[in-house]
């Protein structure tokens, strides 16, 4: 079976095969940053044919006052722990993640680990250095006292 990149020149595209499986693609406007090893997609597609995107630079982070307290995580994934303070039903509060790796063309992937089923997670805003973070209590009449906790994923990107 083979293993290893193999250049499709009549596509112009650079293919990763595992055990005869392509699991990679990148064209010819992909390239990686020999200074950083950062993968930059120029134009183009990064096409992920198998497999799964694996972030291993993570960290977790726990809110120390309530859920409103800043939290910093300088990490491209991580998870928050936020404080079990109350939250009144039908309310929404937020926090700020610090993140100097965040630039405010970048996107985050939340996804809710545990807390209130009736509780929810959304980004409010993006900036330099920073993303909000709000949660949610969907209860028409009860508060949630629950620590909410989530993981983020930072995608990279540049609108022009």
């Amino acid at each position: 079976k083979r293993r290893g990149w193999r250049y499709d020149g009549p596509n112009s595209r650079l293919d990763v095969d595992v055990d005869g499986t392509t699991v990679a693609r990148f064209d010819d406007s992909t390239g990686v940053d020999v200074r950083t090893g950062d993968l930059t997609v120029q134009s183009g597609n990064l096409d992920m044919v198998a497999g799964t995107l694996d972030i291993q630079d993570g960290g977790t982070v726990a809110q120390l006052t309530n859920r409103t307290t800043a939290v910093t995580s300088n990490t491209y994934a991580g998870k928050i722990t936020t404080q079990a303070t109350s939250l009144a039903a039908v309310t929404i509060v937020t926090h700020t993640v610090n993140n100097s790796l965040v630039a405010a063309t970048d996107n985050i992937i939340i996804t809710k680990v545990s807390g209130d089923a009736d509780t929810s997670a959304f980004v409010t805003a993006m900036a330099a250095g920073s993303f909000n973070v709000s949660l949610r209590n969907h209860h028409a009449s009860g508060a949630d006292t629950t620590a909410f906790v989530y993981n983020f994923a930072l995608i990279k990107s540049a609108i022009t």
